[in-house]
């Protein structure tokens, strides 16, 4: 998940957004942090109906991908995750990063939704621009078309 700081004000966002009734999917990975798993389960029990852990398999990757619109990379991301992103025609909300740039509906630019890492507000603020635009579906469209072009 990288950076400690990062994490908390991710998971504090991610709590702010199931407060907000947005829906969170986790794919449980191996080897995940012991504190972060169980904010991760916390939430799940506190919020069932926007919050699901999923055991990590092939028939839940795969529904995950197929049923997601944005896939949350916590972490500057790498070239593999972007790949996964495009291939499945994911808007990507992450951190600030050198391969994205952040999406401007007034000037049709931009590969997906940033945040500064360790600003659980600015997180927040994400994933609702996220939320609102993706209500537009020319402007969900083009982002995805961007995105799709992005050279990795």
């Amino acid at each position: 998940w990288g950076k400690e700081a990062s994490v908390d004000s991710i998971l504090k966002g991610l709590e702010a957004c199931m407060g907000l009734g947005y829906t969170l999917f986790v794919i449980e990975q191996k080897g995940d942090d012991g504190s972060c798993l169980a904010f991760l389960k916390r939430l799940e029990k506190d919020y069932p109906k926007h919050c699901k852990m999923l055991e990590d398999n092939d028939i839940n990757q795969e529904w995950v991908l197929r049923n997601a619109q944005v896939l949350l990379i916590p972490h500057s991301p790498s070239k593999k995750e972007l790949a996964v992103a495009q291939h499945n025609k994911l808007v990507p909300l992450t951190v600030q990063n050198p391969y994205l740039r952040n999406f401007n509906p007034a000037k049709e630019t931009g590969e997906g939704f940033l945040f500064e890492a360790g600003n659980t507000w600015d997180f927040v603020r994400a994933v609702v621009r996220a939320a609102e635009n993706k209500q537009f579906s020319y402007d969900w469209g083009n982002l995805k078309k961007a995105l799709g072009q992005v050279s990795l």
